[in-house]
């Protein structure tokens, strides 16, 4: 009775602006992942409005526009050291002029998120069930990648100022495809890129910040024509049009 009246009170609770996507969440009335009808009212539900791109930690976006919601189940999990170096060759590329002062060893982990109105999914084993985005590398350049995981992570830094902050970052883990000879067969923004992943991949571009998503896309397994008659089995990489980052 009292977590009916929990959940009854909080549809009723009037949401300020910069959280109208989890308003949404909570409010639906079918028994989707996220929503009350599926889970007990928890903390978790109104953490992380995250930011976490680039530049000054201390000059965060929280609009609506820049929420990542974590949707359950989250999981409590401890890092391998070799992801955790991975993590920190990450945060040395968000952060160049700050100084690392201590990466978490733990983290939260989910399967699925909510940003900018759209819903990712990561499977490790299911490339079907995993979303296909592209991402801005480092450089700048974007090109598609899968979505293995997603994770909730802490890294302290210290500020100009010379003081330590703690900032939360949510990232994906990813794989990323492979280019390949035909990149441009087909008029924008349709292209076609390797039916594998990249094999060598820099240190710092295993996890991508959420921020850096650029689309949400399709992707298809396809043959192309080669010489003699052959073909080759390649991925063709379809954006979603509404979901350009803005």
């Amino acid at each position: 009775m009292r977590k009916f009246l929990r959940e009854r009170d909080l549809r009723k609770t009037g949401f300020p602006d910069g959280m109208t996507a989890l308003h949404q969440i909570l409010d639906c009335n079918e028994r989707q992942r996220g929503t009350l009808g599926e889970m007990s009212v928890r903390a978790q539900l109104f953490t992380n409005m995250v930011h976490c791109e680039t530049g000054n930690p201390l000059e965060v976006n929280f609009s609506k526009t820049e929420a990542q919601i974590p949707l359950p189940p989250i999981k409590r999990s401890a890092i391998d050291m070799s992801d955790v170096k991975l993590l920190e060759k990450t945060y040395e590329k968000i952060y160049p002029a700050a100084r690392i002062l201590q990466i978490s060893s733990f983290c939260d982990k989910f399967k699925f998120l909510l940003y900018k109105g759209y819903r990712y999914t990561s499977s490790f084993i299911n490339d079907q069930q995993a979303s296909t985005i592209i991402a801005q590398w480092f450089d700048g350049t974007c090109r598609p990648a899968i979505i293995r995981e997603f994770l909730q992570h802490d890294v302290v830094i210290q500020m100009e100022n010379g003081k330590s902050q703690r900032i939360t970052h949510i990232l994906a883990l990813v794989e990323w495809y492979a280019r390949h000879p035909q990149h441009n067969r087909y008029s924008k923004p349709v292209e076609v890129w390797a039916s594998h992943y990249e094999s060598i991949t820099p240190n710092h571009a295993y996890y991508v910040p959420i921020g850096r998503f650029q689309y949400n896309c399709v992707s298809v397994r396809y043959h192309v024509p080669l010489l003699r008659h052959q073909q080759d089995k390649v991925t063709v990489i379809i954006p979603l049009p509404k979901s350009t980052v803005v």
